[in-house]
């Protein structure tokens, strides 16, 4: 009966100690568990982190990209405005002074026509000498009208050399030769 007690004792404290082993066999199973799915969780948070880094940086870059890009854009642009208009008011001055020495030599043309065929030439003269008359002195006048823009741009600019006064003294003689034949 002893053995037997003692046996099933024994039976008892060998299943008392399985079970206490299993539990903490469990308990260590639970434990990595939890521990796996707190890592795996840790992961997913810093990959979620990095991709969120990842796209912000890259959004930021696109967007200093588009800026920069419209930016130069509108520089280019702006640059294209003012060469087009500088061209514009280039072309408008070459006009407005063609226009004006035209204008003046239409009127010098005119008035020199008018003072040589009604003034200078006589009542006899004809028509055709007074028109080859007219024309000579067109062409006179051209000759110093010239002669006077060119002298006069050297000497407002201060750039008068010997050249320029020989011109002066050959212009001078010219004019006085061409009154004295007249």
């Amino acid at each position: 009966m002893f053995v037997l007690q003692r046996l099933s004792r024994n039976v008892y404290v060998l299943f008392d100690v399985s079970l206490i082993a299993i539990i903490i066999i469990i308990i260590i199973i639970i434990i990595i568990i939890i521990i796996i799915i707190i890592i795996i969780i840790i992961i997913i948070i810093i990959i979620i982190i990095v991709v969120v880094v990842v796209v912000v940086v890259v959004v930021v870059v696109v967007v200093v990209v588009v800026i920069i890009i419209v930016i130069i854009i509108i520089i280019i642009i702006i640059i294209i405005i003012i060469i087009i208009i500088i061209i514009i008011i280039i072309i408008i001055i070459i006009i407005i002074v063609v226009v004006i020495v035209v204008i003046i030599i239409i009127f010098f043309f005119f008035f020199y026509f008018f003072f040589v065929c009604f003034v200078f030439s006589s009542s006899s003269s004809s028509s055709s000498s007074c028109s080859s008359s007219s024309f000579s002195s067109f062409i006179f006048f051209i000759f110093i009208f010239i002669m006077f823009c060119s002298s006069r741009n050297l000497s407002r600019k201060g750039r008068r050399s010997k050249s320029t006064t020989y011109k002066h003294h050959h212009l001078q003689h010219y004019v006085h030769h061409y009154h004295v034949t007249k």
